[in-house]
């Protein structure tokens, strides 16, 4: 896969979590499905969004802190802001994109990655990754949040699309599925 169609796939996932945004009320955005989950729908966006920042901003050094996160609780607070944030990074994304159908070799050197792996061993020493495999990771990441944000929404009787938050890999699987099961004898 090119790196430009995973930017692309990635644009398109945030997308969907701005078409989930623009049918919630503040209430379902912030709700706390308490036993169940220790984050609201808005926390969850925010952290997506934090994470889409550490790439971006890491970028210009080839250096991605996962861990340099902002934080910023008006977007896990307030639907609007985080759509403006999510638009913001769906821009940055197409400039990224616009920057690697010039430039190749760029979308081919190495990145380093740190993140914290666990409380006791702190940040990990800097890995060596690709843009595509960090592109990869964001989409996948994305995805495991959302499919939480569908679980917290559900729970408070919010109607979501059966797909959002289920892997590429799965709806493909499942689509295969049900074409062999219409085909068979």
């Amino acid at each position: 896969m090119s790196t430009k169609k995973t930017i692309a796939n990635n644009i398109k996932a945030i997308q969907t979590g701005i078409s989930l945004l623009e049918n919630l009320t503040d209430s379902e955005y912030n709700h706390l499905a308490d036993p169940y989950f220790t984050a609201s729908p808005g926390k969850h966006f925010r952290h997506i969004l934090d994470h889409y920042n550490c790439f971006i901003d890491g970028l210009k050094e080839r250096h991605i802190d996962y861990d340099s996160r902002c934080r910023v609780s008006q977007i896990e607070t307030d639907i609007q802001s985080a759509i403006k944030a999510s638009n913001r990074i769906i821009d940055q994304l197409k400039t990224l994109e616009f920057i690697l159908i010039n430039e190749q070799k760029h979308a081919e050197r190495t990145i380093q990655v740190t993140n914290c792996t666990s409380v006791e061993s702190g940040t990990t020493a800097p890995v060596e990754s690709s843009l595509e495999r960090e592109l990869i990771f964001l989409h996948s990441h994305t995805t495991h949040h959302f499919s939480i944000i569908g679980a917290i929404l559900k729970l408070q009787n919010h109607r979501v699309d059966p797909d959002f938050g289920v892997a590429p890999s799965t709806l493909a699987y499942e689509e295969k599925e049900q074409s062999q099961k219409q085909c068979a004898p």
